[in-house]
């Protein structure tokens, strides 16, 4: 017969200033939460019913706890991106992959980003040379309409075209 698996009973853990502090330091470092919860010795559901509580506005501890692992994060992705600045200095990648990571500059020097303009402008040309080749607007319109649920990219608007 196998052994069946015990579930763990009990009475729930208590969040306290030790293990919140505890939390903070380790997801400061750049843990990922889950990692951090095992470290602490918190099952990660309690972690989540903890951030849930404050979520729904339950004000001292929890209210406390919240503020606590949003300092977390902001510390690890400020440590991680200081990380990546200084190794720019000396390896032009890092100073690309920060380019098209930072959510100020991504469309602009990701590939995504640079797909998405060259999808736009293509479109744009397409529009151009359909308005001169294809005078009836309506059926410009689903030739344009059939190419984007193509795949093709984002649809321009057109003053003329029925929208």
């Amino acid at each position: 017969m196998g052994q069946r698996k015990r579930s763990r009973r009990g009475r729930p853990l208590s969040l306290s200033q030790e293990l919140m502090a505890e939390l903070e330091r380790l997801i400061g470092s750049g843990l990922p939460q889950e990692v951090a919860c095992r470290i602490a010795g918190v099952p990660y559901s309690t972690f989540r019913l903890w951030m849930s509580e404050a979520v729904q506005g339950r004000s001292g501890l929890y209210g406390e706890f919240l503020a606590s692992i949003t300092r977390a994060r902001g510390k690890a992705e400020a440590l991680a991106v200081a990380r990546i600045r200084a190794a720019a200095a000396d390896d032009w990648r890092a100073a690309s992959w920060w380019l098209s990571h930072h959510p100020d500059t991504r469309d602009r020097w990701s590939e995504s980003g640079a797909v998405r303009k060259a999808e736009t402008d293509l479109m744009a040309k397409v529009v151009s040379a359909l308005q001169t080749e294809l005078p009836d607007p309506l059926l410009r319109h689903r030739l344009l309409t059939a190419l984007v649920a193509a795949g093709c990219g984002p649809l321009p608007q057109s003053s003329d075209d029925p929208a």
